[in-house]
């Protein structure tokens, strides 16, 4: 490429969530910025409303409230033109934006749940989300995936966006791999018993009930600590809270007693700090959610030396690969019997924390940023 550098869009529509797709466009950012490409140059476009420092020198393009989140055909062009003038192609990191025809579109889709489990979500929230995602995917001229599981799905959901589909991966917040330098796991107070970990917002795709039940009816000795905001339909969830005994205060979250000692702790959000602390301080992290495009989670927890329980057939087992160990979230036996597993070997263990740190490695900033890279030069020609 020679001339100017192109211009590349890239909508902070997701900015500052407490969701998935806000630490990708985070993670975006960070690794833009800390290597430029003299090829490109990124225009982050954002809410007129946004106060937020952004990582590295941007130009900011404002943008009102409505267009960034604008999910018809109709009308795209015309709500868009001031947000994209001069920009040779605009990325939209959590497939979200006004489905225009005026510059080449490159969405980034993270899971098709809309399509494919639909029971999971607030009705209009999966109404919007399909509209959305199925107006981008139409007039995208490229559409990456996190993995090649979940590139199966979009394509089985859009089988004529199937040419259009590439296969980025994302890197997570270096934080998380300081670990590898220090102990792979830190002692817990001295008055604290090993807990297992699950990290991601509380909503019925996560599908935590099943392991809060399954936890409670087994006699494996381990509290349960919850790290991740509250989200919708969560009625299941707080009943198998509420079947465990009192609850109780403590900090922003709640703690369940169970009559033999042990305890579920509701955290909350927290900060990358706190939750890499809770990664190296975790018998393991229990990833069982019904459908994932990628779950960030099981990669931090990989990278921070944290053991990984997950289930099969999903894109995690993709991301683990042979790091993790395996059960069914619908056999309530099966996670007993695999967390006892992971427990009583203790070579085992390190040996598929070392496995998991190896595996880490392969989702890095160079291969995550690379990926991006070559997706903007395919879009700009």
């Amino acid at each position: 490429m020679s001339g100017s550098p192109r211009a590349i869009g890239v909508s902070l529509a997701a900015w500052g969530k407490r969701s998935g797709t806000a630490f990708y466009t985070e993670q975006l950012l960070r690794v833009l910025s800390a290597d430029p490409n003299p090829d490109f140059s990124i225009v982050p476009i954002v809410s007129s409303a946004m106060r937020e420092e952004l990582p590295g020198r941007f130009e900011l393009r404002k943008a009102g409230r409505l267009p960034p989140r604008w999910p018809f055909r109709f009308a795209a062009d015309a709500l868009s033109e001031g947000m994209l003038a001069g920009l040779d192609a605009v990325h939209y990191p959590n497939g979200v934006g006004p489905p225009q025809r005026k510059v080449p579109i490159i969405a980034t889709i993270h899971d098709v749940s809309p399509f494919l489990c639909p029971e999971t979500l607030p009705f209009s929230r999966a109404l919007y989300l399909r509209r959305m995602f199925s107006a981008v995917a139409e007039r995208a001229c490229l559409i990456l995936a996190d993995t090649k599981w979940q590139s199966d799905r979009i394509r089985e959901v859009f089988p004529e966006a199937g040419e259009k589909l590439r296969v980025v991966a994302p890197t997570v917040d270096p934080i998380f791999g300081q670990a590898e330098t220090t102990r792979l796991r830190e002692p817990t107070e001295s008055n604290e018993r090993d807990f297992l970990l699950m990290v991601g917002t509380l909503e019925p795709r996560k599908n935590i009930a099943p392991v809060i039940e399954a936890w409670r009816r087994s006699e494996f000795n381990a509290d349960l600590h919850l790290i991740g905001r509250w989200g919708w339909k969560t009625g299941t969830l707080w009943k198998a809270l509420r079947s465990l005994g009192p609850v109780s205060r403590e900090g922003a979250g709640s703690v369940w007693s169970l009559p033999d000692g042990r305890r579920a702790r509701q955290l909350g959000f927290v900060s990358k700090s706190e939750l890499a602390r809770a990664y190296r301080q975790a018998l393991c992290l229990i990833a069982a959610s019904r459908f994932e495009g990628f779950c960030l989670p099981v990669l931090e927890a990989m990278k921070s030396g944290c053991p990984v329980v997950t289930r099969r057939d999903n894109a995690m087992e993709e991301v683990a690969a042979g790091s993790a160990w395996y059960f069914d979230p619908e056999n309530p036996g099966s996670l007993e019997t695999t967390l006892r597993a992971l427990a009583a070997d203790e070579r085992a263990r390190s040996e598929r924390i070392a496995a998991g740190q190896a595996r880490a490695r392969q989702f890095g900033d160079d291969a995550f940023r690379e990926g991006i890279l070559r997706s903007y030069r395919e879009a700009t020609g």
